[in-house]
């Protein structure tokens, strides 16, 4: 389906991931797709790193209209690297870039034994972001209502749960002193500033995914060729 991967990719989670790791036919070829060179930002991710999303996502209830999006923001900002350091002149930190206000906010989520700034605790700080984004859906869903460009309603609220869980708040009134006194989510727009790089490249990699799955579908469903004889 995709390009070759090696064996030892999946050796190194310890099994097959039809078999043992859970993962349904979109999910494993998400992985596939990754692993093979999906991320621009690392050809070569730890695919430990890549399950341990996955199951971070499922978790948090995210659905399929939105799986794989844990993923394609820890791609967009550290190259799905579990300790990238320090960015933003030392401002931001770890496998999604939070700055210093999320500290108090992953800090619930840390993993048992990890010592120093829980922003470098990549499985506490996907937990926290995922579930800020889960959080949004509740609030977009009563606002955002146009849906062009995407697959559906559910998948056009999920992003805008994303935009507005990574942006500030829209103002919606301001006070003569210009000081805002009613906040509204921001609504995701395709293909326009008003969506995040997460979502486009999650999107992306959705649509090649599905049209290899369907492909192979195809392939698998035409009778067999008659031997040539």
């Amino acid at each position: 389906m995709w390009t070759t991967i090696a064996v030892g990719a999946w050796l190194a989670v310890g099994a097959s991931p039809a078999d043992r790791l859970g993962l349904d036919a979109f999910e494993t070829a998400m992985v596939e797709h990754v692993l093979a060179g999906g991320c621009p930002h690392n050809k070569k991710p730890d695919p430990t790193i890549l399950i341990g999303l996955l199951t971070i996502e499922k978790a948090a209830k995210l659905p399929p209209a939105a799986r794989g999006l844990l993923i394609a923001a820890a791609c967009r900002e550290s190259g799905l690297r579990a300790d990238p350091g320090f960015g933003d002149g030392g401002r931001s930190a770890g496998m999604f870039q939070f700055a210093s206000w999320a500290k108090k906010r992953i800090r619930p989520y840390r993993t048992p034994g990890h010592r120093g700034d829980v922003r470098l605790d990549w499985r506490a700080s996907a937990r926290f972001w995922v579930r800020h984004v889960v959080a949004q859906y509740g609030r977009v869903s009563k606002y955002c209502k146009g849906y062009r460009g995407y697959r559906s309603k559910r998948a056009m609220r999920w992003a805008s749960a994303n935009v507005t869980a990574v942006r500030s708040p829209a103002c919606k009134r301001r006070r003569p002193d210009g000081r805002c006194v009613a906040w509204v989510p921001r609504c995701s727009k395709r293909g326009t500033g008003a969506e995040t790089l997460h979502w486009r490249t999650r999107a992306e990699w959705s649509g090649l995914i599905r049209d290899a799955l369907s492909r192979a579908k195809t392939m698998d469903s035409q009778p067999p060729m008659e031997p040539d004889v």
